[in-house]
């Protein structure tokens, strides 16, 4: 192999292959340096993506399992409300293939693949990062590059040593594929409450046959809080009969951004490794592509014409940033909401017929979609009913706990 490249990319998954994508058919010599014996595997993922998503990504739907028209949400005590317009709006995807045809793309866009090669450091010349040292075959190498893309995941190492500061919202995450069981196969369902999921929600992502489910939460066992969701929860225990299990795996959702000063000269950073996950659900292969076009066509902009690389810091940000931020602030608040408090908010919503009101929702730009419902409604509308809730939440000590955090 090559001792130098024009652009190395540190993972395997969609932000990387992606990023090695845009860079390569724009006349980059690409390496993507993968851990894993096979692209799309282990897998770690729901694997619900939006159909708008997709296509912003310029995707093919090859590798669709299920179609869904809308979610039901489910309140601690079993209140419910459901969004939808009528129409397709999620594809369920097989992640594996998913990520396979990345691959593909990106192997003939020009782009190497070097598998079960681990990036292990950063290689560094007067503060610029300029290659990579790997492990492959039991043998530490290096290589070397005009930009470096970071698209590690949640791992964060070679982000700690780039200078970031891992995020501070990570949630370990379990879930089981399984087959049989009584499930609407055009809905997702989304459950709340702390006997389930504290700080987050479960979820059920209806198959052809069958149904992924899992969940995500504060608490640091969630194999064990899976199990319990499965045999006792009043209303998904009922769906969940007779099911046999198919896959069982775990992983954690980064719900808000690393925390960098500055970032490094020729490193930028992508997908989970740089937080471009929507923190209300921990969905981030769109926010996560999206950004990676823009980090690919930075570094061939780098490699040809000399721009600074890192402008893509600014980039992404301009993109997403502000809808990261206050995305966040919401997650932060709902990690301390109570159940009871959760039940109240599913009145407001009943109230304001949120399943009408967000028939325009975007799967991946939530705060955009209450900005946009907000203004459909009116203030006027909106108003007596923000204030009733913060009056309630008020009274129940949450406000205070909310700003001491």
């Amino acid at each position: 192999m090559k001792k130098r490249f024009d652009v190395v990319v540190i993972g395997g998954g969609p932000s990387g292959l992606i990023s090695a994508y845009e860079a390569s058919r724009r006349g980059c010599n690409v390496l993507v340096l993968e851990e894993h014996g096979e692209i799309g595997k282990p897998v770690h993922c729901a694997g619900l993506v939006s159909i708008s998503g997709l296509r912003a990504l310029g995707v093919s739907d090859s590798f669709v399992l299920n179609r869904v028209r809308g979610a039901r949400f489910y309140s601690p005590s079993g209140l419910s409300f459901k969004l939808h317009r009528g129409l397709e709006e999620a594809y369920v995807i097989d992640r594996a293939s998913f990520d396979d045809h990345l691959r593909r793309l990106a192997e003939d866009a020009g782009s190497l693949i070097a598998l079960k090669s681990k990036a292990s450091s950063l290689l560094f010349e007067a503060g610029r990062v300029v290659g990579v040292r790997y492990v492959a075959q039991n043998r530490s190498l290096e290589v070397r590059a005009s930009v470096v893309i970071n698209a590690e995941g949640a791992r964060f190492k070679i982000a700690r040593e780039a200078g970031f500061t891992p995020p501070k919202l990570l949630l370990p995450a379990a879930q089981v594929e399984v087959e049989g069981g009584s499930f609407d196969e055009d809905y997702v369902e989304l459950y709340f409450g702390r006997n389930w999921a504290p700080g987050f929600f479960a979820w059920i992502v209806p198959l052809k046959g069958g149904a992924r489910v899992g969940l995500a939460s504060t608490f640091k066992e969630p194999f064990k809080l899976l199990k319990r969701f499965r045999l006792k929860h009043p209303i998904a225990s009922r769906k969940l009969v007779g099911c046999k299990d198919l896959k069982l795996m775990g992983g954690q959702l980064v719900l808000s951004t690393p925390y960098s000063r500055k970032p490094k000269v020729g490193l930028l950073t992508v997908g989970d490794a740089a937080g471009q996950v929507k923190p209300l659900t921990g969905g981030g292969i769109v926010l996560g592509g999206l950004c990676a076009r823009v980090a690919g066509k930075a570094a061939a902009q780098a490699v040809f014409q000399g721009v600074d690389p890192n402008t893509y810091e600014d980039a992404w940000r301009r993109l997403i940033g502000a809808e990261l931020k206050w995305a966040y602030l919401l997650r932060r608040l709902l990690l301390k909401l109570s159940d009871e408090a959760y039940d109240d908010l599913f009145l407001l919503m009943a109230k304001l017929e949120a399943g009408e009101l967000l028939k325009e929702a975007d799967m991946d730009l939530h705060v955009w979609s209450f900005k946009k419902a907000a203004s459909k409604l009116g203030l006027s509308k909106v108003l007596p009913y923000a204030l009733t809730l913060l009056i309630t939440l008020s009274r129940k000590g949450f406000i205070r706990a909310f700003s001491k955090s």
